[in-house]
């Protein structure tokens, strides 16, 4: 069958074929995590993450994804909660420039 002979449906679906379109991608960790799974990839209570969230001593969300509820919602990468873990202070640390 060529092109010409085709109905229109079926060169579609040839053209998607072809691509890769509609085909189904291997599955895949997802690269970016929530709260709850940040908090416990540092082993940490999810209240004491969100807390360090919203003082800002953790690192800003690398980006925003739009969760179940329609808000937009803030996901780090292993890599940037990685890089978190290792400069963070450790327990007990005194700031040096409190008054």
């Amino acid at each position: 069958m060529t092109a010409r002979t085709m109905s229109g449906r079926h060169r579609a679906a040839a053209y998607q074929a072809r691509h890769g379109i509609g085909a189904d991608p291997a599955p895949r960790p997802s690269e970016f995590i929530g709260n709850e799974a940040a908090a416990e990839y540092l082993g940490m209570a999810a209240s004491t993450w969100r807390s360090y969230v919203a003082r800002e001593q953790a690192p800003g969300p690398d980006r925003r994804e739009l969760g179940a509820t329609g808000h937009a919602l803030p996901v780090w990468s292993r890599e940037t909660l990685d890089r978190y873990q290792r400069t963070r202070p450790g327990r007990g640390h005194r700031r040096t420039d409190a008054a």
